[in-house]
């Protein structure tokens, strides 16, 4: 599992607003932009991730998916960030390699913190199919007991940089 700084740096996916090591701009979704639709005149009004848009709406009204998903939808439903990487916000939240400390960013390294080396909860990241938008957002994160199971959680595997792609494939 990615550690929490290693997963916010991969959700985020500064390709298009680096200035050398600097971000141009901050954001708040893994896509540019501060809406929850896609604004190219292609793709324009499609919902940019799978998340719950109100209270009870996992679908949309009178039949019509408003987000293409009831539950979790396939990795390509929706579009990948600048390193493509697909959901990383919305469709299932993801498990964290690093405890859970409420206020551990108050006391953390500003570059490339590490988590706690123990506790009693583990960090999940990204929101899920049923959490509403505040919860996509990179900034929000949550946590729970590490023999939880739940329908809308998941993981996703990391690999050192140095592990060799065709000795460690990536499946799709």
């Amino acid at each position: 599992l990615p550690t929490e700084a290693e997963w916010e740096h991969a959700a985020l996916g500064y390709v298009g607003n680096n200035i050398g090591d600097n971000h141009e701009e901050r954001k708040i979704y893994p896509w540019n932009g501060s809406g929850l639709r896609n604004g190219t005149k292609q793709n324009q009004g499609q919902m940019m991730a799978n998340f719950k848009r109100g209270r009870g709406d996992n679908m949309g009204v009178a039949g019509s998916l408003n987000d293409e998903a009831d539950i979790t939808s396939p990795v390509r439903s929706y579009w990948p960030n600048d390193y493509g990487l697909y959901n990383m916000a919305g469709n299932v939240s993801e498990w964290i390699y690093d405890w859970h400390l409420a206020e551990f960013y108050l006391f953390s390294s500003k570059r490339n913190p590490t988590g706690p080396q123990k506790g009693q909860y583990k960090v999940i990241r990204g929101g899920n199919w049923r959490n509403n938008a505040e919860d996509v957002k990179m900034a929000y994160r949550n946590a729970t007991i590490p023999s939880i199971r739940k329908k809308t959680l998941g993981f996703r595997c990391a690999q050192s940089k140095g592990n060799s792609p065709s000795k460690y494939p990536i499946l799709n």
